[in-house]
């Protein structure tokens, strides 16, 4: 798909945004202006009857309304004839007039009426046994699944028999009135008073049991002539039903593939310290979370089962919300690919507290239906609404308050201060005075000891700094004033205040709005943030035929300087690695030199480079986010098991980002000015026809058809000022020469057609098989239709044999299995060679990455088996999973010949199998009406390995940093092993000769040269692997009374990254690890080569000790620098109080009080040498594991919060 005009583009996308905005809005006010209209009038009943029976009059009414009568057909039979004649009047109003004298009476549960005796105390037994169970009308109260029509005589082989019990609630307590129907027939019972009900079936019959506010349980009667049940509440039963693919409600047990919900209050405290992705890690088998530790919203990447791809930017999770898919883009900012400006990826922008749950799919299988971007797993969020609340309206107002602390450091040393030279020497700031000294300022601490001498350091006559009372420039004591790291961070804090209003209207009706402020400031100096949303989501019941679902929000994010990430001029962290524990970090507030400001920085104490002060107040980079997302929804029932939905969804996006530069910048002396403008809009549509069937014989049959449209466009635009006439003036306008201009635009659009069929027996044995066909404009017109299926199928044994269901020990027994085929495009324009725009006016250039006209799409493979299972009425679950996948066709930018004239080719090539195991064990250990003590445990182990590169493809680099360290795959080799220079080593069979004649093996040992130094090895070599061997997370809660304390911990076993932390403590001087041999230097363990070859124990001390730190810790020597990021983490400690609601029920108004206080990530223990060993690295706009490049500090939140609902 070409590229569009600009201009054209953002009106084509703003009347788009419009017109769908508008749209959705109408159809939401509409449809709860119809709805509610139709909910609030009462329906009415124009009747005449004369002496006509009770269950004729009930029909007749049924004809006229929505209401549905459920009755004992002997029960009304008995009753006295009507005679009535009524004309518009309330359905409330007749029935008082029809059972007026008699002995029956009514209950509505909704648009259910309920018919029953008045005097309801005599239990079952006592009640005269009927000869055949009575007929019930209508459907039941609580019914999940349509009542068929009575099954055809000719399936009724057996006598039915007389089945009675008793049904308790979850509590233990007879529960009246439960409807008991045998499914697919009218046939029905009442419970009594007691609980108790009597019923004729036959033994392949199925009762079904539903009450308002319980789950339906399905019970096949088999030789049972005695069936007690046990209700469990819609908010419990809840749990075992999660959101699958295209927002489809499936029970947990018919799933043939893995899938995890987690409930909102597991990322509470998330929620308001950071990106409430961060809550997530721990919680879930299989799921990793990295971050770049740049503060709230900063992007993080999701990736679920490892890595499958060669393109890390392929391996992420696909996010949903509500059904429709986010479109999930960034782009970079910066001065180069080596370090990059955060302005966050689209998940960051959901706001957490409109989160009802979320549900994480696993696996191909689990997320075939979404397409090739669910390749790799999906994220399925469901936001909170105003359905499963009462008629009233409740108003719920939550507060947070958190503070963030850095809550781990590197190892600094405190003895030896700021300089180049080693430890004996002296010091002096500046110029010379007197004729003493010379500046010895230096980017490294290898100067003397901060022992107290006195020495001419930092001065400043205005502040009284370094001088006397006269003025006059003094010798200090040269003393260490701790960590400047920290002295120069601040204590950063969240705010957050929310307000939600939700309830139903009336019964057709429900809705939800929610207004969010969140107002922030790092723990940078001078980077204050916010950012606000407003979101409305409606459930509309139009009539029995149509219901309509809206959601829309809107968000809006300011921030008025994010931070520069990785190692360059621009980067805080650069200018803090520059400077030393000698220096006061308030002699560094004044940055700019007196007389000169906005002309000439002050960067003495940084040794040059940029002062940390000058690039937190003057170089900022902001950020104006306007986002808009949502869909409406269209339920058509039309027919018995028949159902349609139709949703349009929209996703837009606006940034607008200025970077600015001062004059006197390390990078930019003139300085600069950056204005740049991106805007994205998804549309999608998307239906989905239900079919449901039950086939007799305890089959059951769901066929879905559906289709998608998704259509994306992106456009980018940069206008660059690069130098500045007027020092301070930040405006295109005062550019001192013409203004750069660059942009970017594309536009792509996937059509989907899809199918599944799922198919059960007995509710024991179900099995799903999938299907869909994509068509990519990203793909060539030969390649772009691609069709992949899936199928799953899973077994509950617990269903099949007895294991004791009388002692009620094993509740679920459950085996799965699936097999799935995932397609994959590529990103727009690698199918065609397109000229692309240069820096100057009217002229283009060649790309360097040539297209491919024969592009396939990437194709992932994958199969799975697991067991779940569930004991003591599942107060001790435990769920096992092993996976296999395999990607072929991986479309990747291969080398090619420079004569060739460009620099790669985009190709098919690779094939990468990934596999792992997952276990997830969680149980109640202590249940009584006090106390409930819950505790979880999971564990998950990947592994991948490269099978094939193609033809001519010895390796390829995955990722890499400079040409220090490269993430490099071979054939046989995993995708993330870290290759670099190293130490030369003796080769195998080394050995050192004795005086006597005896051998000794220096196979490996280090090679040492005359200098006392290490010598490198001549070519790359394999350092080691990134990956952990295993990731796992543990936690528990107790309750007593309204008290709730818990307690999570999570971490990794192995694991390395490339640290440019590492290299910095040892090569300049800043870590203890550069203390050893500082003055009488060192003699390395190793090995001198003589020049015949042989080796002989060294004995050399090395010449200078600051040469040698050089060298072992540069940033080339890979081997030195790759490092342990095994770790445990406090993940979370929090304690909750809610008020006893009969206590808040005195005040008259509050329903609800919840107080909390919380931590996260409080402590890590860890042999890291950097920040944080969970801290990843910016590439672009891109999360990238394996490289720490001068990251920024994690941070422990300390919080609270205040929940109030009326």
């Amino acid at each position: 798909m070409s590229n569009f005009n600009k201009s054209e583009g953002r009106c084509t996308t703003l009347q788009r945004w419009l017109a769908c905005g508008l749209a959705a809005m109408f159809l939401a006010v509409a449809g709860i202006a119809h709805a509610s209209e139709a909910g609030e009038k009462p329906a009415t009943v124009t009747l005449t009857v004369e002496r006509a029976p009770l269950a004729t009059v009930l029909k007749k009414i049924e004809a006229q309304t929505y209401y549905t009568f459920f009755f004992n057909n002997e029960l009304v039979g008995k009753a006295a004839p009507v005679t009535l004649s009524v004309k518009q009047v309330p359905v409330p109003d007749v029935l008082a007039k029809i059972f007026a004298g008699s002995d029956l009476t009514y209950e509505f549960r909704e648009d259910k009426i309920l018919i029953k005796r008045k005097n309801a105390g005599k239990s079952a037994s006592q009640a005269q046994e009927p000869e055949a169970a009575g007929t019930v009308g209508g459907q039941a109260a609580g019914v999940e699944r349509q009542v068929t029509p009575p099954q055809q005589k000719s399936t009724a082989s057996a006598t039915p028999a007389l089945v009675q019990g008793v049904v308790k609630d979850d509590a233990g307590q007879p529960v009246a009135g439960v409807s008991v129907i045998v499914k697919g027939s009218l046939v029905g019972a009442v419970t009594e008073s007691d609980g108790s009900y009597r019923i004729k079936a036959r033994p392949s019959d199925q009762l079904s049991f539903s009450f308002l506010g319980y789950k339906t349980q399905d019970i096949y009667v088999g030789s049972k002539t005695t069936i007690d049940v046990r209700l469990v509440s819609t908010a419990q039963a809840i749990d075992d039903v999660v959101v699958t693919a295209l927002g489809m409600k499936r029970e947990e047990k018919s799933l043939g593939y893995a899938a995890t919900k987690v409930k909102s209050d597991a990322f509470s405290s998330s929620a308001s310290s950071s990106n409430w992705m961060s809550g997530l890690s721990g919680q879930v088998a299989g799921l990793t979370v990295a971050k770049a530790n740049t503060g709230g919203g900063g992007s993080m990447r999701v990736t679920l089962r490892g890595e499958s791809s060669i393109d890390l930017n392929n391996n992420g999770a696909l996010f949903v919300i509500d059904g429709v898919p986010m479109f999930n883009t960034s782009a970079a900012g910066g001065e180069s690919t080596a370090y990059s400006i955060d302005y966050g990826n689209g998940t960051g922008d959901v706001n957490p507290e409109d989160i009802e749950n979320i549900t994480v799919l696993k696996g191909p299988a689990a997320t075939a239906l979404y397409g090739s971007e669910a390749a790799n797993g999906a994220i399925i969020i469901t936001t909170k609404s105003g359905e499963g609340q009462d008629g009233s309206v409740s108003v719920t107002f939550t507060s947070n308050f958190v503070v963030d602390q850095i809550n781990s450091s590197p190892d600094f040393q405190y003895v030896y201060g700021q300089g180049s030279a080693k430890g004996n020497d002296g010091f002096h700031y500046g110029d010379p005075v007197d004729g003493e000294g010379s500046n010895t300022t230096d980017v490294s601490s290898w100067g003397p000891k901060m022992d107290g001498t006195l020495y001419y350091q930092y001065y400043d006559a205005s502040r009284g700094i370094g001088v006397d009372e006269n003025g006059v420039r003094i010798k200090t004591p040269f003393v260490s004033y701790g960590n400047w790291f920290k002295n120069f961070f601040q204590t950063g804090w969240t705010a957050t205040n929310s307000l939600s209003v939700s309830g139903k209207i009336n019964k057709n009706n429900a809705i939800r709005f929610s207004v969010t402020d969140y107002r922030s400031e790092s723990i940078i100096p001078n980077s204050p943030w916010s950012k606000q949303s407003l979101s409305l989501k409606s459930n509309n019941k139009v009539n029995r035929w149509l219901s309509v679902d809206t959601s829309l929000t809107y968000y809006r994010k300011d921030d008025d300087n994010l931070p520069v990430m990785g190692y360059g001029s621009s980067s805080i962290m650069y200018s803090l690695w520059c400077m030393s524990p000698n220096i006061d970090m308030d002699w560094a507030k004044q940055y700019w030199l007196p007389g000169q400001e906005h002309i000439q920085q002050d960067s003495g104490l940084s040794g040059g480079k940029n002062n940390p002060y000058f690039v937190a107040y003057e170089q900022l980079n902001t950020l104006d986010r306007d986002r808009m997302y949502g869909n409406t929804a269209l339920n058509l029932h039309l027919y018995k098991g028949l159902d349609l939905m139709l949703r349009g969804g929209i996703d837009f996006s606006r940034d607008l980002r200025t970077t600015r530069h001062p004059k006197s910048s390390y990078s930019q002396k003139y300085g600069l000015y950056s204005e740049q403008e991106l805007s994205s809009l998804q549309l999608s549509t998307d239906f989905l026809l239900k079919y449901d069937r039950k086939l007799g014989a305890g089959f059951n049959l769901t066929a879905n058809l559906g289709g998608s449209i998704i259509n994306r466009s992106f456009v980018q635009t940069s206008k660059t000022a690069e130098q500045l006439k007027q020092a301070g003036v930040y405006s295109l306008a005062n550019s001192v020469n013409r203004i750069k201009t660059d942009s970017y635009s594309y536009e792509r659009q996937t059509n989907s057609i899809y199918g599944l069929v799922s198919l059960s027996w007995r509710d024991a044995v179900y099995l799903d098989i999938t299907g869909r066909n994509d068509w990519s404009s990203t793909l060539p017109v030969s390649n772009n239709s691609y069709f992949y299926p899936s199928v799953s199928a899973s077994v509950l044994l617990n269903e099949l044999i007895d294991f004791g269901s009388a002692r009620n020990v094993v509740n679920l027994v459950k085996l799965r299995g699936s097999f799935a085929q995932v397609g994959n495009d590529t990103k727009p324009y690698r199918t065609s060679n397109y000229l692309t725009s240069s820096d100057f006016a009217g002229n283009f250039q060649i790309p360097r990455t040539a297209a491919d006209l024969n592009l396939k799409p990437e194709i992932v493979s994958s199969w799975e088996v697991g067991a779940d299972i569930r004991l003591f009425q599942s107060r001790l679950n435990l769920d096992i999973a092993y996976y296999d996948n395999e990607s072929k066709n991986q479309i990747v930018s291969m080398p090619v010949s420079q004569a060739s004239g460009v620099g790669s080719r985009y190709s098919n090539t690779g094939r990468i199998r990934n596999w792992g195991w997952e276990v997830s064990l969680n149980g109640t250990l202590v249940k009584t009406k006090k106390v409930q003590w819950k505790a979880y445990v999971n564990w998950a182990l990947n592994r991948n390995r490269v099978l094939e590169l193609g033809d001519g493809v010895d390796s390829w680099i995955v990722a890499s940093y400079s040409s220090h360290a490269y993430m490099t795959a071979y054939e046989g080799q995993s995708l993330s092993t870290m290759y670099g220079l190293g130490y030369k080593r003796a080769p195998e069979g080394s050995f050192i000769v004795g005086k006597d004649g005896s051998l000794t093996d220096v196979s490996g040992q280090l090679v040492i040269d005359e200098n006392g130094y290490p010598q490198y090895s001549d070519d790359l070599q394999r350092i080691g692997e990134c990956m952990p061997d295993w990731k796992g997370g543990f936690g528990t809660s107790v309750k007593w009374n309204g008290l709730t304390l818990s307690v999570a911990f999570d971490g990794q076993f192995g694991g390395h990254v490339y640290s440019y932390s590492n290299a910095l403590l040892g090569s300049r001087g800043k870590g203890t690890i550069s203390l050893p041999g500082r003055y009488d230097g060192l003699v390395l363990d190793g090995v001198n080569q003589l020049p015949d070859g042989n080796y002989v124990k060294n004995t050399h001390k090395t010449a200078d000790i600051t040469e040698y730190y050089g060298l072992a810790y540069a940033f080339q020597n890979a081997e030195q620098n790759f490092v342990s990021t095994q770790f445990l983490k406090l993940r979370e400690l929090r304690l909750d109080y809610e008020f006893p609601k009969k206590l808040l029920s005195k005040t008259g108004f509050i329903k609800g009080l919840v107080l909390s206080v919380y931590g996260r990530d409080l402590f890590c223990w860890s042999d890291f040498p950097g920040w944080d060993p969970e801290g990843a690295f910016m590439r672009g706009s891109s999360v990238v594991p394996g490289f720490e490049i001068a990251q920024m500090p994690g941070t422990r939140a300390i919080g609270g919060s205040i929940k109030i609902t009326f």
